[in-house]
């Protein structure tokens, strides 16, 4: 799943921004997965809010949930990523109030013969439970 997290200390600003119509949010650049995925998934979804506010733009979705967790805005990232940080208090998964989605990764390799550690690392993709 992607969704969307914003440190747990920034949360009353950020409801008082949404309750005049503001999101500010942490974008990533349109030509990148996440920002087609941001594009096609969820921005469209946002329409409730009257002023989306690009605050920065990453390409590392490790760099938005870190930003997210600074204040800087909301951040879309894959709940695997950010689950600790929700765990631990430290992100709020704001999924009950703005779009989230589902991600279908597809991974292919090459049928060519490998060496064993290769082969290794492939079966414990396959068996891993994103």
């Amino acid at each position: 799943r992607l969704v969307p997290v914003l440190g747990a200390n920034h949360l009353a600003p950020l409801q008082k921004q949404l309750a005049h119509g503001e999101l500010p949010i942490i974008a990533y650049p349109q030509d990148v997965f996440m920002g087609m995925l941001m594009n096609r998934d969820i921005l469209p979804r946002l329409d409730h809010v009257d002023d989306v506010r690009r605050r920065t733009e990453t390409a590392l979705t490790i760099a938005a949930l870190h930003m997210a967790g600074a204040g800087l805005g909301v951040a879309w990232v894959p709940l695997t990523l950010a689950s600790r940080p929700i765990d631990e208090g430290m992100l709020v998964n704001l999924s009950n109030q703005l779009p989230s989605t589902t991600m279908h990764l597809i991974a292919r390799r090459l049928k060519a013969p490998v060496a064993e550690q290769h082969e290794r690392f492939w079966q414990s993709l396959i068996t891993s439970t994103l």
